[in-house]
């Protein structure tokens, strides 16, 4: 894991303070390479050939070729086997050689060879050409901004600040930034910025100065020619890949620990290590009347795994919101950034690399609103049977573990079965606050998102947003930022294409049914390595709601915020929502949308130093 940054032309001048703002992000080297045409910078985090001779920017044997790269490519070592077979000498024991030499010996076709998680650029002097390139489903993150013929790049949006001047907020996106609550990819809070998506590769032609780009992906040549119908069948199959995915993720020449929630994610990744033969040391967040604490302990001890207990007090969690700036380098409106940062704060130095578990809940169908999305076409009659017979059955379901309270949650569930249309009845569950602005933009970017996505003729089709917006522009970015804060590489064993290539050939009713049953494969398969009752619990949401803690401290930023809002509110796009924007509505919205709220802290952080 690493921080890599990048400017063509001739001026460099902001190419070592980009540097500097993501030390965080690789403290173990910092390393710089320019000719006339580009300049390269990479902060590194050793981990794979943790010696001098993969340090990074890196150069071809040939001389002809540079690279800067963000990542671990965990088949390295068989991709290092075929370029021996077709005689390319390598000199290190690293990924980045096998990488950058597979590109020459077989250009972007290569990419599709790789297993792992990236974003990298080469620079090809032979062929005049800057390429960029981002992994299939967006774990590492990769921005670029392109103007006059001059393309600038960054792992983090606060480094390429230093490269181009003048950015602006994108006020054309914030409606789905204030819908969402975070901006789906290719959008980023600056106009001048962008993301590359999952899967997008980027070309610049030196000499023609023309900017070209594509997607260059494994995923479209997934088939379900026959799927698997048999239950048993599904188990071992999907069991097979994730032994095989949780393998190839503990490839480091460090040591690797792992994340442990007591939930099903988390504990199966650590019950197939144990089985493994492994024994990572594991960290976990315990949070105000939550049950996963006890679940996590009983786990960890079946399992014989040191676990290592940080507790969010309502004091920590007010400190750690004073650390967001620094976090952050784009607004959020995910609550759960603080635990999840706190709890990379507990691993030691000496340990680089964790293993969560990510991705499970939107590969599985794991949320609530999977079942419903899926089947909208049940009678009312047997949609509220479902709802209240969950309710009933946890009352803490709704309130405690996710953020909004318990009869706005189930209204909206409600509202799901009342909409045909999939990107309305999703955007009902997922915006930050019941004001939908510019419905129909937002309307339009979800149902482009799933009719355009690779997966989707194989997978059930409430997976796709989740997989296509809401991993990549949400989770997977926060799980970035709050463990590169700690210089701690995060690895996501769900998330990988051997693991979805497994998904894509069972029978579809295996991962999401009209009964609420979420992650029912998973649990399935945590049975032969736990006791029952530890296997199937109820869905629990990783965050903290204003139930558990009294979240009135951040009272003082929100009014700030909101003046700050009205004063620019052309700019960031709000409309009529300004007309519940005023200070003495503050302590409504961070009682009632905490998430709103911590948008409008968090974007009022980003843009107050250009804008106030």
């Amino acid at each position: 894991m690493c921080g890599i940054i990048g400017i063509t032309g001739g001026k460099h001048r902001g190419l070592k303070e980009g540097m500097g703002l993501m030390h965080h992000r690789g403290p173990d080297n910092l390393g710089s390479w320019s000719n006339s045409s580009v300049a390269f910078g990479h902060c590194r985090l050793s981990i794979i050939d943790v010696s001098s001779s993969s340090n990074q920017p890196f150069v071809s044997g040939n001389g002809k070729a540079h690279i800067v790269f963000n990542g671990e490519i965990y088949n390295y070592r068989e991709l290092r086997d075929l370029l021996k077979i077709r005689g390319v000498s390598l000199k290190t024991q690293g990924d980045t050689e096998a990488l950058l030499e597979g590109y020459l010996n077989e250009g972007v076709d290569f990419f599709k060879r790789l297993r792992g998680m990236w974003a990298f650029a080469i620079y090809d002097e032979s062929q005049q050409k800057l390429i960029l390139s981002r992994d299939h489903f967006g774990i590492k993150p990769l921005y670029y901004s392109y103007h006059s013929g001059i393309l600038a790049f960054a792992s983090e949006l606060r480094a390429i600040q230093t490269l181009v001047e003048n950015l602006n907020p994108h006020t054309a996106a914030y409606h789905l930034f204030w819908n969402l609550g975070y901006f789906p990819e290719p959008y980023t809070c600056y106009e001048e910025v962008w993301s590359l998506r999952p899967s997008e590769v980027v070309v610049l032609d030196l000499e023609k100065s023309s900017l070209s780009n594509f997607m260059l992906t494994m995923l479209e040549n997934f088939q379900r020619e026959e799927s698997i119908t048999d239950e048993d069948e599904a188990v071992k199959s999907i069991e097979l890949a994730l032994n095989s995915s949780i393998e190839a993720h503990y490839v480091a020449d460090v040591p690797v620990g792992l994340l442990l929630s007591g939930g099903t994610d988390s504990s199966l990744i650590s019950a197939l290590s144990s089985a493994q033969g492994r024994r990572p040391a594991t960290f976990h967040i315990s949070i105000k009347d939550s049950s996963d604490t006890a679940y996590a302990k009983s786990i960890a001890r079946l399992l014989g795994l040191n676990l290592e207990i940080a507790h969010l007090t309502p004091q920590l969690l007010e400190e750690w919101v004073t650390k967001l700036p620094n976090i952050l380098d784009g607004p959020t409106a995910d609550l759960s950034v603080i635990p999840t940062s706190l709890v990379f704060s507990l691993v030691p130095k000496s340990m680089k690399v964790i293993l969560s578990g990510d991705g499970g809940d939107e590969f599985f169908g794991g949320y609530l609103h999977h079942p419903f999305l899926n089947g909208r076409r049940l009678s009312h009659d047997h949609a509220a049977a479902l709802l209240f017979g969950s309710l009933v059955k946890n009352q803490s379901l709704f309130a405690l573990q996710y953020i909004n309270p318990a009869i706005n949650r189930l209204r909206r569930y409600w509202n799901l079965f009342d909409k045909d249309d999939l990107a309305h009845a999703y955007l009902i569950h997922s915006r930050i606050i019941d004001y939908p602005l510019k419905l129909k933009e937002t309307l339009k970017f979800i149902n482009d998102a799933i009719e355009h996505h690779p997966l989707k003729k194989i997978l059930p089709v409430s997976l796709i947003p989740d997989i296509a917006l809401y991993l990549p522009g949400d989770i997977l970015s926060k799980v970035d930022r709050a463990s590169m804060n700690s210089s701690i590489e995060a690895r996501p064993p769900f998330v990988d294409q051997e693991v979805m290539r497994a998904v894509a050939k069972i029978d579809p009713r295996f991962i999401v049914s009209a009964e609420w049953q979420g992650k029912l494969i998973l649990k399935k398969i945590l049975e032969r390595y736990l006791p029952y009752e530890l296997a199937h619990r109820d869905k629990k949401g990783f965050g903290f709601s204003t139930a558990q803690y009294g979240l009135e401290f951040l009272l003082p930023d929100t009014m700030k915020a909101i003046k700050f809002h009205a004063q620019y509110a052309e700019q960031f796009d709000l409309g009529g929502i300004l007309e519940i924007l005023t200070p003495e509505k503050a302590a409504i919205l961070v009682r009632k949308y905490p998430r709103f709220a911590l948008a409008l802290i968090t974007n009022w952080y980003v843009f107050s130093k250009t804008q106030g």
